[in-house]
């Protein structure tokens, strides 16, 4: 049976057995407005959750999305909308990192606790560091590739961080460096995990 045939047969069904379809044509949905994280090294966008007597939903990523956010990079580069997705915990204090990927993009929420995302764009040099919340200001970070990237616990919760990243992990995309040696042994760029949240 084709897709498309197959779609009709559920609808047909669907109607058959009392349920209404929503819309009959497809609704819009404006992508948020989006903020560079140190000067262009990454692209976040805020979340906004919708909020009713049920409970709530929050859009973390629409494929439609993805070229606004990616830019000029997504022509090199096959951004599929998820390739996987997985929570990575990480316990008050502990820094993981440093990451690279030459093909897989990173999509980055955290869901609970807060961490400090360090980044560096290793073509310019450029570093930024951003603080992600759960609680007070939920944001999904796009990391493209050739950005290292890493991040600490801070506060006094374990940290849950969701990736919905483009490519499935096996191993070969995936470059790693000690997270207190610097994101590059070339470039003279240093990273202080404790500067801008210690004081």
């Amino acid at each position: 049976m084709t897709r498309s045939r197959l779609e009709q047969r559920v609808r047909e069904l669907a109607l058959a057995h009392g349920y209404t379809q929503q819309n009959e044509t497809p609704q819009h949905f404006d992508p948020p407005s989006q903020r560079v994280v140190g000067d262009a090294v990454a692209t976040s966008f805020p979340l906004r959750w919708h909020v009713d007597v049920r409970g709530s939903l929050v859009e973390l990523l629409r494929g439609s999305w993805v070229s606004r956010y990616t830019g000029d990079v997504d022509e090199q580069f096959d951004f599929d909308f998820a390739g996987q997705a997985y929570v990575s915990t990480t316990l008050p204090g502990i820094v993981k990192g440093w990451h690279l990927h030459a093909k897989q993009c990173d999509r980055f929420v955290v869901l609970r606790g807060r961490v400090l995302l360090g980044l560096c764009d290793l073509a310019s040099g450029k570093t930024a560091r951003v603080v992600l919340d759960s609680q007070r200001d939920a944001r999904c970070v796009l990391v493209p590739p050739g950005v290292a990237h890493g991040w600490k616990a801070i506060g006094s919760d374990e940290s849950f961080v969701l990736n919905l990243c483009s490519h499935e992990y096996d191993g070969t995309d995936e470059f790693r460096r000690d997270p207190h040696a610097g994101p590059s042994s070339l470039l003279d760029v240093a990273f202080d995990w404790n500067a801008g949240v210690d004081g």
